[in-house]
């Protein structure tokens, strides 16, 4: 692993533990699927998600304003589709 690589794989260390998870677990998130740079989490809702990626996002700006990166956040959701009734109309 070259230097700038070893040193990036320890900024994001050093970001998902002092900053990512703690975060996740104040919005009560759970990661569910880890990758090399990223993972998936879910949450009770849609709101919540946002919120936690909002102040994930504010924090690793604070910390990082001197050596600025790109962060990437996608928010996916499952819409339900609500079918509403009308009372039948009066003949």
């Amino acid at each position: 692993m070259e230097a700038s690589e070893r040193g990036t794989h320890t900024r994001l260390m050093a970001l998902r533990q002092n900053v990512i998870d703690p975060t996740l677990r104040r919005h009560a998130g759970r990661v569910i699927k880890q990758t090399g740079d990223g993972f998936i989490a879910i949450f009770e809702s849609v709101r919540t998600a946002i919120l936690c990626a909002i102040a994930i996002q504010q924090e690793i700006e604070r910390r990082e304003e001197s050596e600025p990166a790109e962060w990437r956040t996608d928010s996916k959701h499952e819409r339900a589709l609500l079918q509403r009734r009308c009372p039948p109309a009066n003949s």
